[in-house]
């Protein structure tokens, strides 16, 4: 071995300024002559990086990145200015899109520049930002000079520089810190946050390994994209039935009628105008290149020419091709084999014009299904106020009621292989028209489905453009919606149990015996055959399982078939992320799960609590709820029947993070911890947990599952108190948690029914909070009451004015309206007063008076001329139109 450095090259400077070599770099003889070494600028320490450079390079593949908009704040007038005023008239609405995508596009490329696409190894962490280059450049600056001349005051100067330095970027890893935990959400995986760590803590993110093909690596990009286009649009070739001549003629019948249906109406500009505002920002384009942020900051004038062209490709039912065309970039799948094609993902990117478009049609389709109850009942997937815990706990429900009448319950979870990607497009469109779908929507729809195409992106390099036969649009809101109506006649044989949640199926029945048990559940498999059949989706048989929940001893189940294939009958399966397990659902394969992964997440903690940017007791505790707490809870609505010996491994999970977060000892009571963090325990968290989602499920009336199958079930109500009752079902719990609580479990709750006006006939909710003259909190009545009045007088002269309160007083709590202008007043004593907040009568009272329903009959009776739809609502506070 010998030393490689290049002698008297200064690798340290003392504080006196003085310089040495004391950082070698050793190597051995045989490469010795291949070694550069040199030093390179300062970092902020005494001593400087060295370089060493082998001149021996492997072979390396190009890798690339596609190319990203940069924006600048002070360039979005120039760009809006630009785009406004250009406007032509053209012949098509293919014409029309490609003249209004490329004003956007050539006016951004004039005031706004793209990353590049060749991918350089440079330093770039995200907490990175100007005022760090500056203090460094000031920092080297000053390095240099003390280099050159070691007086006292440059080396004073440069001890400054260095420490401001230090601090200004402590405050941006902090402040980057922030920002990131306030967009962390419980279905934030694990792998990014700990990547953001690592970042951080200026680690290096591992790449992807390249994709392999017959054993051989596979160097070029466009090769690779090809690859998977190849692999894609084999999977979608049309091998099913086509649709028969006369649902052919319902489709064509239904496209001719009712055109001038309330649904089919021109949109409008209040509905483009709700669409942009709740775009994502920060979302990548599609092909076309067009970004979420140049529709959200285009000028008033524009917006109505992107109305003129959506409402135009509505009437005539033409879609440009950038609509139907879309970018797949493949994801790896976690824990797979990253050289093999089929380990990744495809995710779509769709035109963000095209996004603006079937949200606008989305919102007309959803309201009319739920409106004419066109959707199966029991579907809770992609629905509004309906989520994952709906299904978990109606069948928790049906497992109690099992065990608790020494019952036998056999329940088979189904897969749907590639249910969204198998869809048929042609049998789609007939179930619309069959649903009373006609007219534009229908129309636009097919044309929307049909002759779709698409590229894959590996890098900066694009595939050949391959069709889809096939399949719902992966990434599009309409999707969602389209399988539901798709699979809404699922059967509900009698005394069967069905669960939905998109594709996400499971049928249960419960018997006094197992051949009987066995009988029901065998009609249901077929009946599910054949519905999965006339649907053309494909059940896969692999990865159907069926299990038995009961307290009897039973001897082997004889074997069930779908598809002539043989069910495996399992102990414990996943379903919506909670592990079932046989044969009494004690859930204790899913709490150690559970309790694994809580551990693994608390690592992140104990990475974060050693360093001075992410070590604030505030973040640390935003984490551990957002992102533990979060993790132990899913599903808790279900998992409460657990023993109390296993939620304690659940609480033990939360002493550890807040002795983490807090920088507790060991010793500190954990009572102490818990009001110092303003957190619960975890038993009386999880107990109100599911009280609000009891009077959540109550809240939605006779449409909700939980309504339909548990509330009244006598089959549990008969032996709830009989000796072997060990667990009872969510309701009957739930309600003894709200008793304990003095919150009575009859607790009368107003069905909050779908609202009978459309969307997109409502009226704009415009809420205006700035007055005349800035006031303060606490300054005199008369002044706040005439700066009030001058405010209405001044931008409200022609409207209505609708004031509302609420009160409370002892067990009494009641809300009003008053309306000066015809002398009305209107009162509500609300129930359960004892139990309802002020700022429940509050918002009460705004919703009585904001809901057309409600105001009309008040006002038609005094004065049926008013303009009902110019009107102010003058709450107590701002604080409730916060809320709104």
């Amino acid at each position: 071995m010998t030393v490689a450095t290049t002698p008297g090259l200064p690798t340290y400077t003392s504080r006196s300024g003085k310089q040495s070599t004391i950082d070698l770099t050793i190597c051995s003889n045989n490469i010795l002559h291949k070694l550069e070494t040199k030093s390179l600028a300062d970092h902020g320490s005494d001593h400087l990086p060295v370089l060493t450079k082998v001149n021996s390079a492997p072979e390396k593949f190009t890798k690339t990145k596609r190319p990203k908009w940069k924006f600048k704040e002070e360039n979005w007038g120039k760009w809006a200015k630009e785009i406004e005023e250009t406007y032509e008239i053209h012949n098509s609405v293919q014409e029309e899109n490609e003249a209004f995508t490329k004003t956007l596009i050539n006016a951004a490329e004039k005031h706004f520049k793209k990353t590049q696409s060749q991918s350089k190894t440079k330093f770039c962490k995200p907490w990175w930002n100007s005022q760090c280059t500056l203090a460094i450049a000031r920092r080297r600056r000053a390095r240099r000079q003390m280099e050159r001349r070691p007086t006292t005051a440059n080396i004073i100067e440069y001890k400054r520089c260095a420490a401001k330095a230090k601090r200004v970027i402590k405050i941006t890893k902090r402040e980057t810190w922030r920002n990131f935990c306030s967009k962390l959400t419980p279905e934030t995986p694990t792998q990014e946050v700990w990547n953001m760590i690592k970042k951080m803590k200026n680690g290096k993110i591992s790449k992807n390994p390249i994709l392999h093909e017959n054993g051989m690596p596979v160097k070029d990009e466009r090769t690779q994209a090809n690859i998977f286009a190849e692999k894609i649009e084999a999977l979608s070739d049309n091998l099913h039935n086509q649709i028969t001549e006369g649902q052919k003629l319902t489709i064509n019948q239904a496209k001719e009628e009712s055109i001038n249906t309330d649904y089919n109406k021109r949109f409008s500009i209040e509905e483009l105008r709700e669409c942009i505002r709740t775009l994502p920002s920060e979302k990548a384009t599609g092909e076309d290149d067009v970004h979420n942020m140049f529709l959200k900051k285009m000028p008033a004038s524009k917006q109505r020419e992107l109305l003129g062209l959506i409402n135009r490709s509505w009437r005539t039912a033409e879609i440009p091709k950038s609509w139907k065309s879309s970018l797949i970039i493949p994801i790896p799948k976690p824990g797979k084999d990253h050289t093999n094609p089929d380990s990744y993902r495809p995710i779509s990117l769709l035109s963000c014009i095209s996004k603006i478009a079937e949200r606008m049609v989305n919102t007309r389709l959803q309201w009319f299904l739920e409106k004419h109850n066109k959707l199966s009942p029991t579907q809770c997937g992609f629905r509004k106020r309906r989520s994952t815990e709906d299904p978990l706990v109606r069948l928790e429900h049906q497992v109690r009621a099992c065990l608790i009448n020494r019952q036998v319950n056999i329940t088979v979870f189904f897969d749907l292989e590639r249910a969204f990607d198998t869809v048929n497009h042609d049998h789609l469109i007939y179930k619309l028209a069959s649903a009373g779908i006609k007219g534009n929507m229908l129309a636009w729809t097919e044309k929307f489905l049909k002759d779709r195409t698409f590229k894959v992106a590996i890098g900066n390099s694009k595939s050949e453009e391959k069709h889809l036969n096939l399949g719902l649009p992966q990434g599009s809101s309409l999707s969602p919606t389209f399988f539901n109506l798709l699979i809404s006649d699922i059967p509900h044989p009698h005394n069967t149990l069905v669960q939905e949640y998109a594709d996400d199926l499971a049928i249960s029945v419960s018997a006094n015996s197992l051949e009987e048990a066995i009988t029901k559940i065998e009609n249901a498999i077929r009946a599910i055959e054949q519905w999965a059949t006339n649907n053309r989706l494909n059940l896969n048989p692999a990865k159907t399982k069926a299990m038995i929940f009961t307290k009897k001893r039973l001897p082997n189940p004889p074997t069930l078939t779908i598809k002539g294939n043989n069910i495996e009958w399992v102990k414990t399966f996943k379903y919506l992320g909670l592990t079932f397990d046989a044969p009494t659902l004690t859930w204790k394969s899913h709490i150690e799960e559970t309790c694994r992964q809580g551990t693994q997440r608390l690592n992140i903690l104990k990475a974060l609590a050693g360093t001075t940017w992410g070590a604030e007791r505030a973040l640390l505790l935003q984490i551990y709820i957002v992102f533990i707490r979060s993790k132990l809870t899913y599903g808790m609505a279900a998992v409460s029947s657990a023993a109390d010996s296993r939620i304690k491994a659940l609480n033990r999970i939360q002493n550890a993070a807040l002795r983490i977060a807090l920088g507790a000892k060991n010793t500190s009571p954990i009572t102490a911890l818990q009001v110092e963090a303003n957190i619960p325990p975890l038993d009386l968290y999880i107990r109100e947990y599911c009280s609000k989602y009891y009077i959540k499920s109550r809240s939605q009336g006779e449409t909700h599952p939980m309504m339909q199958d548990m509330l009244e079930d006598q089959a549990v109500e008969n032996k709830l108190w009989t000796p072997g009752v060990f667990k009872k079902p969510f309701t009957k719990r739930t309600q003894q948690w709200m008793r304990w609580w003095n919150v009575p479990a009859d607790l009368q709750i107003e069905d909050q029914p779908l609202q009978t006006i459309p969307p997109w006939n409502r009226p704009p909710l415009n809420i205006q909070l700035e007055l005349t003259e800035p006031v303060k909190k606490g300054e005199c009545t008369e002044r706040l009451k005439a700066i009030a009045q001058a405010t209405m007088e001044e931008k409200y002269t022609n409207h209505l004015h609708i004031f509302t309160d609420g009160s409370k007083v002892e067990k009494s709590t009641s809300s009003a309206i008053w309306i000066p202008e015809q002398n009305i007043k209107k009162g509500w004593k609300l129930e359960e007063g004892e139990h309802t907040t002020i700022m429940t009568a509050e918002m009460f009272a705004i919703k009585k008076s904001n809901g057309m329903d409600h105001i009309e009959p008040i006002l038609h009776r005094e004065e049926r001329h008013c303009n009902l739809h110019r009107f102010n609502v003058i709450p107590p506070s701002t604080t409730k139109f916060f809320i709104l």
